[in-house]
Parts: C-alpha cells; sequence; structure tokens
C-alpha cells in the first residue's frame, strides 16, 4: 500500500531530474534508454567547447522535437550525436511545444554516426553490416595502454572472426549503429581488423 501511495505522489509532485556527463553516459546510449523506456521526457544536453546547448524531446519511446539552435529536427538529433563532452539533463513528463522530428531513431542514430565518422579523420569508415572484425593477434605496443569502456570490452571479446556486424549486434543486444560506432573505435585504435564478406 505504502508503495502505490509514494507512485501517486510523485506522479503528482514536481518533476524528475536525472543528470550526468557525456563521457560517461554518451548519447547513443541515452537515446536507446529513452527509447526503451517508453515515456515522456526532455533530454536537455550543454557543452563548454564551444558553449552550446540543445535538447530532445521524447513521447512513447519516439523522438518527436529536438533542437541545436540554428538548427531543429532531424538536423539538431545529428549536430547533436556529434558532442562527445558536456553534461545531460533528464526531465520527467515534459511536453514539446511543436513536433520537428520526422525520421526515426534508428534512422537517425546511422546517419548522425555515419556523419560523425567522416568528420572524424583518426577513425575509419564505419563497418558495414555484413562486415566480419577479427582480432590482431600481433598488436602495436602502442595499444598496450588503451583504455576501454566496459561496453568496448564486451564487444571486443565478442570479435572472433566469424561474427558479422550484425551478428555482433543481436548477440550483444545492441542497435547497429552503436555496434558499428564501437568496431570502428577499436580498429582506430589498433586492436581489431575490419574485413568485408
Amino acid at each position: 500500500m505504502a508503495g502505490s501511495d509514494s507512485s501517486a505522489s510523485r506522479r503528482n509532485g514536481p518533476p524528475r531530474i536525472m543528470n550526468g556527463q557525456l563521457e560517461a553516459y554518451p548519447l547513443t546510449d541515452l537515446l536507446q534508454f529513452l527509447q526503451s523506456m517508453r515515456k515522456r521526457v526532455h533530454l536537455l544536453v550543454e557543452r563548454s567547447d564551444p558553449r552550446q546547448s540543445g535538447g530532445i524531446y521524447f513521447a512513447s519511446g519516439r523522438p518527436v522535437h529536438a533542437y541545436a539552435p540554428p538548427k531543429d529536427g532531424d538536423e539538431a538529433v545529428m549536430e547533436l550525436l556529434t558532442w562527445q563532452s558536456g553534461r545531460f539533463l533528464l526531465i520527467d513528463d515534459a511536453v514539446p511545444e511543436r513536433e520537428s522530428v520526422a525520421s526515426d531513431l534508428q534512422n537517425l542514430l546511422l546517419e548522425g554516426l555515419r556523419r560523425l565518422d567522416e568528420s572524424s579523420r583518426h577513425l575509419p569508415c564505419f563497418p558495414l553490416p555484413d562486415t566480419i572484425p577479427t582480432p590482431r593477434n600481433v598488436l602495436d605496443p602502442a595499444t598496450e595502454d588503451q583504455l576501454l569502456t566496459l561496453r568496448e570490452w564486451r564487444l571486443l571479446a565478442a570479435v572472433d572472426g566469424r561474427r558479422s556486424t550484425i551478428d555482433l549486434a543481436h548477440l550483444l543486444g545492441r542497435a547497429v549503429p552503436e555496434i558499428q560506432r564501437g568496431l570502428a573505435n577499436l580498429a582506430a585504435s589498433g586492436l581489431i581488423r575490419l574485413h568485408h564478406q
């Protein structure tokens, strides 16, 4: 009984707010998390170099409005996906003034990450879904001190020279664009090689 009373008071009380750093919670992960929550929420994003802010509204797991002045809509989402550092705030039960996003989240992620890849000179091209990554048998000494996130370690551990990019996405339960980005990072770090079927 007490649990239902407290949940009712939370619904009637002020909106819940969660915050964090983009370095710890990449925007691709946050967007997929918000999609799975299927809630009405406002994601605010801010960075300091250069100083900019933007945001994305979600409703029922779908991005409905996005802004990153002077851009809005789909272009704003893709602009925000290029932000690698900064902070975010999540405000529960927020309603946008209008709807501006036309594409679904997976298409936005794929296009946004593709653009980010094109603008990053140190990364190889994103692997295609049928690309089969293989671990490197002989590592460059420069790779010995690579710092990987837990997600990157899990991805690296799943690379066996037989699974394709799309196989890895299914195995790890992650979106294909996220796996593509992870593989590109691992390849750029010299930890894997990328081959097409």
